[in-house]
């Protein structure tokens, strides 16, 4: 499995706004750990299914820029962890569709992170 440590860690920096959320400091630690190793299937559904009740949460609290960045991690974890932007492109244009309209401060960088990719 290809590693992108220095994308990975550059992406981090990227995206340091101090979020609502301890939990997404969590996955980010979490991230760039699994980034650094071998991991298991189970270990990487963990970490999807953390961000999506992560998104789904903040969605339902209103917290708009909490639930963009959990996608956002989301992405770059296909795209870092696993070497696959088949599955990081569907994951923002959906991201698009369902905050672009918002006001979020965040939403830029989903059409940021489309364009570096």
């Amino acid at each position: 499995m290809k590693r992108y440590g220095f994308t990975l860690v550059g992406w981090l920096m990227f995206t340091s706004v101090v979020f609502a959320s301890a939990r997404l400091d969590g996955i980010q630690r979490r991230m760039v750990s699994l980034n650094n190793s071998y991991y298991t299937e189970a270990t990487w559904m963990e970490l999807m299914n953390d961000l999506d009740a992560i998104r789904a949460d903040a969605s339902a609290r209103g917290a708009l820029d909490e639930a963009v960045a959990a996608g956002l991690l989301q992405a770059r974890a296909y795209v870092d962890l696993r070497d696959d932007q088949a599955r990081a492109f569907p994951l923002l244009e959906k991201l698009k569709i369902e905050y672009g309209g918002s006001g979020s401060a965040e939403v830029r960088k989903i059409f940021l992170m489309q364009a570096e990719l």
